[in-house]
C-alpha cells in the first residue's frame, strides 16, 4: 500500500494503546467477575420483611375466653394473645419486627393499609402479629387481658 511514513507513525502508537486499554478492560471486568463469583452467598442474600413467604405457623390459643397464655416474646417481653380468633390480613402488608427464637416465630405489626382495617386498628396499647396460616394473623399484645370494649 501506499502509506506515507506520517499516518504509520500516528497510527501505530494508537492502535498499541487501544490494544493495551481493551486489554486492561477485559482484565478488570473478569477480575471482577471472578470476585463477586466468590462472594455470592453475601451478594445474593435476601431479607424478607413481610409475612410473604413465612411458614413458621403460631399454634391458634385452645382456650376458648381470656387470659391466654404468652404466645411468643418480643424483646423479653411476652406477648399474650388477644383473641383465639384469627384475623385475615394482606401478608405484603405485615412488616416483621422481631424474631422469637425460643418459639421459632416472627413477630409482624401491621403496615400502613392492614394498620386502617378494623383487624390490625387497637384502642389501647400496641398490638403485634403471629402468622397461624397463610393469610391468616393471631393478634397479640403485650398485656395477659384484651383491652376493655368502651
Amino acid at each position: 500500500m501506499n502509506e506515507t511514513p506520517d499516518t504509520e507513525a500516528v497510527g501505530k502508537p494508537v492502535a498499541v494503546t487501544l490494544g493495551v486499554g481493551l486489554l486492561a478492560a477485559f482484565a478488570f471486568v473478569t477480575g471482577q467477575a471472578f470476585s463477586d463469583g466468590s462472594r455470592r452467598v453475601q451478594i445474593e442474600a435476601v431479607a424478607e420483611v413481610t409475612a410473604v413467604g413465612d411458614t413458621a405457623y403460631s399454634p391458634v390459643p385452645a382456650e376458648p375466653a381470656p387470659p391466654y397464655p404468652a404466645a411468643a416474646k418480643l424483646d423479653g417481653h411476652p406477648l399474650y394473645p388477644v383473641s383465639a380468633k384469627p384475623a385475615r390480613m394482606d401478608e405484603t402488608e405485615m412488616r416483621r419486627v422481631g424474631r422469637d427464637a425460643a418459639a421459632g416465630l416472627t413477630v409482624y405489626e401491621a403496615g400502613p393499609k392492614a394498620a386502617k382495617s378494623g383487624e390490625a386498628a387497637g384502642s389501647a396499647g400496641r398490638f403485634y402479629f403471629l402468622k397461624v396460616g397463610p393469610g391468616q394473623f393471631l393478634k397479640v399484645g403485650e398485656s395477659p387481658q384484651p383491652p376493655a370494649k368502651p
